[in-house]
């Protein structure tokens, strides 16, 4: 990707420029980011983050080249040395992590052979756009001679490392929310899934580097749209579609250019859908390819549970209007953070507390762009309740039983993708750091204000840390 036109100074402190951050907000969060997740990597115990044993069964077998699963007895997944079941064994719903077991386990020759089946139906989907950091740590964790629960180890660190990377480079791009797309990342569950193998890690990051390129070239760009700037936005487009397929509808907030930057309607026309169509197309191959492994839940009856949605949209669109109103609050209380296995409860404040946080810094924090239309708002708006009935409406047709009234398995991590770009209905030129904000009269400076949002984000994510040792460790 050509980044070598990222604009900086914008952020560059001066004795000129008193109202500019006294701390460039890609480097605060690089910091933060790489202190927390590494505490996490290593002291959050084996195979306890979300499927983080689906995912890491996934990792390697495209480690060893396998870019589609397997099947075995009506089962998808793959054949795997049983080194890694032997990992796995002594941790699933454990209380308290055993020091002396991770030790063992750690010292463990890694064996290839035998070999076991391995069941991993849903991660088998994911495309190893989602999993290549992970897959390079295992390479380097199998040349390294490391055990089976070493390589886990080192997938974890290798997705932490190119997480850290693509994000600093999207704050470093995005001329404005650059201290909110920092809060996003720097949430307890963002970083605890950064230091996990996950296919949500590289969705979180390619969605805020996409988010921010589309920003950039909307909001702060003059001049001609170039094609190595266009080429890049659609090169994240795809990659996103690769990861997880639902959020190939962010490609839709290219629109969000200024017709001035094209030169002709047909023009912004023809290139924004080709940025969505070339984001469809990676989804659709990558969906055929996959098309003979896939495998629903037993309760589960897609096709009827699809023409009742056809049939009767009103009826569905009734039903998952009350499911999310009724459970909004847990959706949110895990998009913060609910860690391990949704088993992990942070203190009760820090979820409200940092929403609000939040939503104030996403009125108070601008950056240089031009003022967002009205239009812009109605498609960021149109993009998001999209996104989030697809995967409401993908998880209700694979992963729920017939004529169910709650759909299962919807998670608050899959809205972090969406956040920076559904908060910009919040984003304006007029609020200031030292005018009124939910009525109240603020008046710090953008130097204090920088430092209010890192030392929030440090005391967050300090608690989160003693959290999990609380939880996990005598």
């Amino acid at each position: 990707m050509n980044l070598g036109n990222i604009p900086i100074c914008e952020s560059d402190p001066s004795p000129e420029s008193p109202s500019l951050p006294i701390v460039r907000p890609e480097f605060a969060f690089l910091i933060i980011a790489f202190v927390a997740g590494l505490f996490m990597a290593t002291v959050n115990p084996p195979f306890q983050s979300p499927d983080e044993d689906a995912h890491f069964t996934r990792v390697f077998q495209l480690s060893e080249g396998t870019l589609i699963a397997q099947k075995n007895q009506g089962q998808v997944g793959g054949w795997l040395p049983q080194s890694i079941f032997d990992a796995y064994q002594p941790f699933p719903n454990i209380k308290k992590v055993d020091l002396a077991i991770v030790h063992k386990l750690l010292r463990e020759p890694f064996a290839k052979e035998p070999r076991r089946f391995f069941e991993f139906k849903h991660t088998a989907l994911y495309s190893p756009v989602a999993y290549g950091p992970a897959v390079a740590g295992v390479w380097v964790g199998g040349l390294m001679g490391l055990s089976a629960l070493g390589q886990l180890y080192a997938s974890r660190m290798a997705t932490l490392l190119v997480w850290l990377l693509i994000v600093f480079i999207a704050i470093r791009v995005i001329p404005v929310f650059k201290w909110v797309m920092v809060m996003i990342a720097l949430m307890p569950m963002t970083v605890f899934l950064s230091a996990s193998p996950s296919a949500d890690v590289m969705t979180n990051a390619l969605a805020m580097l996409t988010t921010a390129l589309i920003l950039r070239s909307a909001l702060a760009r003059k001049g001609s749209v170039e094609p190595s700037e266009w080429m890049t936005i659609v090169a994240t487009c795809v990659l996103l579609a690769l990861t997880k397929q639902v959020y190939f509808l962010m490609a839709v907030l290219t629109f969000m250019t200024p017709v001035e930057r094209f030169g002709s309607w047909k023009k912004k026309t023809m290139l924004c859908l080709g940025a969505i169509g070339a984001a469809t197309v990676a989804n659709l191959i990558w969906l055929i390819l996959v098309r003979n492994i896939v495998v629903v839940e037993e309760w589960a009856h897609p096709h009827e549970q699809l023409m009742f949605v056809l049939s009767y949209p009103l009826k569905y669109a009734v039903m998952l209007w009350q499911m999310l109103s009724n459970r909004w609050d847990n959706y949110l209380l895990w998009f913060v953070g609910t860690l391990g296995w949704l088993n992990v409860w942070l203190p009760p404040w820090i979820w409200p507390t940092y929403l609000t946080v939040l939503i104030a810094v996403a009125l108070i924090d601008k950056g240089d762009g031009r003022p967002l239309k009205w239009g812009d708002r109605v498609l960021i708006i149109g993009m998001s309740v999209a996104t989030v009935v697809l995967i409401a409406t993908s998880l209700y047709i694979s992963y729920t039983g017939l004529r169910a009234k709650m759909i299962r398995g919807i998670q608050g991590r899959y809205f972090i993708p969406l956040a920076v770009a559904s908060l910009l209905v919040f984003y304006n030129r007029k609020v200031n750091a030292s005018e009124k904000v939910f009525g109240m009269k603020v008046n710090v400076s953008e130097k204090v204000f920088g430092i209010i949002v890192i030392l929030f984000c440090t005391m967050v994510l300090a608690v989160t840390g003693q959290t999990l040792i609380d939880r996990y460790y005598p």
